[in-house]
């Protein structure tokens, strides 16, 4: 598969959904503008994190015409994959103990908590849910895998249909060659940030173009270029929870970022915020 076939499956998912005039802007501006990734959906609102209220939201209110969730993947006592991103569900929930170790039963009982600690009528959704939710939607998830249970999510990902709306996060080198080996249309992520990173993968240089490189922010435009011309789509984050107070970067560092990385994939705790400006701004 080329890089451009596969940049056409993840993009155009939106042509079924909006008609070929939608998908085809969406294709044009691709090379120029990035889709934005809310990371645990919306962590910058009070929300519930992880949350199909949260996806509503964003669907809703992103100005952009694909919207982009990353979510975290746990797995319950019974093998059930659930969206939490901490182990223990006291943070995010009215419960306490490991999900690990917990029935879907007792997982099902619970609520979520909103970012100021307040319990909510919300279950925790699991990932069946998700890929059930952002199925035929304009929505590309960003899966993160807690634990090791990559082929139990690729196969659900599969079972769902889903895989050009899916991008894979892997942050080691033998979970990335073992999801390459596993599906050969999902999107897989592997952290690269310098030409260290990229050694394991030297015997894989055929596999590129159905990658995604998860790179430093502050990557060399030289590194940068031969990750391109090697035929991997760029990826990272700008994450804003260092920021004390919690609150967006200035807009000229977003834009600083995105005209310096040529990124395809951005990951933001603030996604409606960073969809305005992306929107409003040209990028060469």
């Amino acid at each position: 598969m080329t890089r451009s076939i596969l940049l056409a499956a993840i993009i155009t998912v939106s042509l079924s959904i909006f008609g070929q005039e939608a998908g085809l802007r969406i294709h044009q501006r691709e090379k120029k503008t990035p889709i934005i990734f809310g990371h645990r959906g919306d962590y910058s609102v009070d929300r519930t994190e992880n949350s199909l209220s949260q996806f509503e939201y964003l669907l809703a209110t992103c100005t952009q015409n694909v919207v982009g969730i990353e979510i975290d993947i746990r797995i319950s006592a019974n093998g059930t994959l659930f969206l939490m991103h901490d182990a223990d569900l006291q943070r995010t929930t009215n419960g306490s103990g490991e999900i690990i170790k917990t029935t879907d039963i007792e997982l099902k009982k619970l609520r979520l908590k909103n970012s100021g600690g307040e319990i909510t009528n919300e279950v925790i959704p699991t990932f069946a849910n998700a890929l059930s939710f952002a199925k035929a939607k304009p929505i590309i998830l960003m899966l993160d895998v807690k634990g090791d249970i990559l082929e139990q999510v690729i196969k659900e990902v599969q079972q769902h249909q889903m895989e050009n709306q899916c991008i894979l996060l892997t942050f080691k080198p033998e979970a990335t060659i073992r999801a390459l080996k596993l599906t050969e249309s999902l999107l897989i992520s592997a952290l690269i940030k310098s030409e260290t990173d990229l050694l394991p993968f030297s015997q894989l240089k055929d596999q590129f173009n159905r990658m995604a490189a998860y790179i430093s922010p502050e990557i060399e435009p030289t590194f940068r270029d031969q990750l391109i011309q090697s035929g991997f789509l760029l990826l990272t984050d700008v994450l804003e929870t260092k920021n004390q107070p919690f609150e967006p970067h200035h807009p000229d560092y977003y834009r600083s970022v995105i005209q310096k990385t040529k990124l395809n994939f951005v990951v933001t705790d603030f996604p409606v915020h960073l969809s305005k400006i992306v929107t409003l701004q040209k990028f060469d």
